[in-house]
């Protein structure tokens, strides 16, 4: 599970190492709210890290989300439901889940 809900000894010994994520349905939700945020006054004063995490971001972004933010700034990941399940962020202690998901279906009397 990419965000585990209790806290690891490397995260307990620095509450303020805590890092949040966000689950959403794919990179334009992942966008949209990444925008939303970054517009918020209580999001862009340099006290978060709004990270995205997606395969269809650069490698050198998706590293960015492994990393462990500086004192005093907490980091927001902002993935799939995907990648909360394939990926582990040591630092991550809550992560926001609507439960809403894509769903492919093959009905073979539409075409």
């Amino acid at each position: 599970m990419l965000f585990r809900r209790k806290m690891s000894p490397a995260a307990a010994n620095h509450a303020a190492a805590a890092a949040a994520g966000a689950a959403c349905l794919g990179m334009g939700e992942i966008t949209a709210l990444l925008e939303r945020l970054s517009s918020s006054s209580r999001y862009s004063r340099g006290k978060h890290w709004l990270l995205p995490l997606h395969s269809s971001i650069s490698a050198d972004q998706q590293r960015a989300a492994f990393k462990v933010p500086p004192t005093g700034v907490r980091k927001i990941v902002l993935s799939t439901n995907i990648a909360e399940t394939s990926v582990t962020l040591e630092d991550v202690v809550v992560v926001i889940d609507s439960g809403r998901h894509k769903e492919r279906r093959f009905d073979p009397h539409k075409r």
